[in-house]
């Protein structure tokens, strides 16, 4: 019998004997560890393979397919969501199906649950797949379903449209507590639609209206991550992300997302923008300090007149080459601007040494 443990998005499998109607002993990496002994399974008479799903110490029946045989309607779709989407084992075309299914039901909670469950998936592949630590995220296909933007951007329109006046101050009333996980309801879940366009469609121009059209309700600070996620970078788009880098009153992580489309979207603008606040965060510190100086290396030969500034921030920090101290990359790297700040600018200063040195030898070849 082969045992799936799963906590999250991390799945590993295991083939284990089963006696007397219990699972012995199961750990699994990536995981915690669990003693399962005390989970009983029932005695089971079925001629092909079945698998027993762990999740936390639950058990349920598993059908050839990889989906829990005894989930239906807003559970299966929660659990679509939360676990079953970053199992390996359960192919695109099961999830796609199961998708397309829910989208297009006749009940508004099971669309719900369907949108739920692609904005989680997106969540983990726009987002958390940023720190160096997580698994490469599974890609799914899901722009194979069947009328999907289509769908996305009906969605938004009618929401919006209901909406007029929405603001993110009303989150807290959006959200539920559904087969025990958080979600959002079917009044608000038109709300995820830009992060699911930016994500799933990038450079795409519906999306591009309806990611700028949420800044009423999303704020500035995730319209920047939106156009990010989404890869816009027009005039306007590169404007937001300068005056967010040069806004001292916002968030480190807002500070750092701006930044970081500086990076990904160069222009001379952008790098005096940079510059300029560094050169202010010895009276304004921020904690994204790490990313202005790593998004300003990211500029190659361009960052190099500015060589004294970084090394002074760094010494400011206690980076500091003739020091010999080394930082460690930390565990949730990436997570928060303040996580990793001075392994982040000792690696860009690493870079910047690399830089003085091919540029030294450029001027020394005859």
């Amino acid at each position: 019998m082969r045992v799936r443990i799963s906590r999250g998005a991390l799945t590993k499998t295991r083939t284990l004997p089963v006696e007397q109607n219990r699972i012995g002993l199961v750990s699994c990496t990536h995981t915690i560890d669990f003693r399962a002994d005390d989970v009983q399974v029932r005695t089971i008479k079925y001629s092909l393979p079945i698998e027993i799903l762990i999740v936390v110490g639950s058990c349920a029946l598993v059908s050839p397919n990889g989906v829990p045989a005894d989930l239906e309607g807003t559970e299966l779709y929660d659990w679509l969501g939360f676990e079953g989407i970053y199992d390996p084992d359960l192919d695109n075309d099961t999830v796609i199906n199961i998708l397309e299914k829910g989208l297009f039901s006749d009940d508004p909670d099971i669309v719900a649950a369907a949108l739920n469950a692609i904005n989680w998936y997106i969540s983990w592949v726009g987002w958390d797949s940023k720190s160096p630590e997580e698994p490469r995220p599974l890609d799914r296909e899901l722009q194979k379903i069947s009328g999907l933007k289509a769908l996305l951007v009906d969605t938004w329109q009618k929401g919006i449209a209901e909406n007029p006046d929405f603001d993110a101050s009303q989150g807290l009333d959006m959200v539920e507590i559904r087969n025990g996980r958080a979600v959002l309801n079917s009044k608000s879940v038109w709300t995820l639609i830009p992060n699911i366009l930016a994500v799933l469609y990038p450079k795409d121009p519906d999306g591009y209206e309806i990611i700028w059209e949420s800044k009423g309700s999303n704020g500035f600070d995730s319209l920047v991550l939106l156009l990010n996620l989404g890869e816009y970078s027009s005039k306007k788009d590169q404007e937001l992300r300068i005056s967010v880098v040069l806004d001292r009153n916002v968030e480190a992580r807002h500070t750092a997302e701006a930044a970081r489309g500086l990076g990904l979207f160069r222009s001379k603008e952008g790098l005096e923008a940079l510059v300029s606040r560094l050169e202010e965060s010895a009276k304004y510190h921020t904690n994204a300090v790490g990313h202005l100086v790593e998004t300003v290396v990211e500029y190659g030969n361009d960052c190099l007149p500015y060589a004294e500034l970084l090394r002074k921030t760094g010494r400011r920090l206690q980076i500091d080459e003739q020091i010999g101290v080394r930082y460690d990359r930390p565990r949730g790297y990436g997570v928060t601007p303040e996580v990793g700040k001075r392994y982040r600018i000792q690696v860009a200063l690493e870079k910047l040494d690399e830089l003085e040195r091919a540029a030294q030898d450029l001027e020394l070849k005859p």
